[in-house]
């Protein structure tokens, strides 16, 4: 792997953990639109964080393909599991 290869790498891996950030604050808002009743901004919130935790999967999936190594590596993987 390239010196440029890694550096891109390095940036998707920690795009993919501010996305898991971002499924985490939506599955909250979720949870507290779902303790208020508000079931449009519950299935909003909710399909909000499905897809930045789908994203932060793949991205996740991605880089072990790439059979990249980088100790924040673990972060991203703890956070998809």
């Amino acid at each position: 792997m390239t010196k440029m290869e890694k550096e891109k790498c390095e940036k998707l891996m920690y795009k993919g953990i501010a996305k898991a950030k971002n499924a985490d604050n939506e599955f909250k808002l979720a949870e507290i639109s779902k303790r208020n009743g508000d079931t449009v901004s519950f299935e909003i919130n909710l399909s909000k964080a499905n897809q930045y935790y789908g994203e932060t999967c793949g991205i996740c999936q991605v880089l072990s393909t790439l059979n990249f190594k980088h100790n924040d590596m673990k972060i991203l993987h703890n956070l998809t599991y």
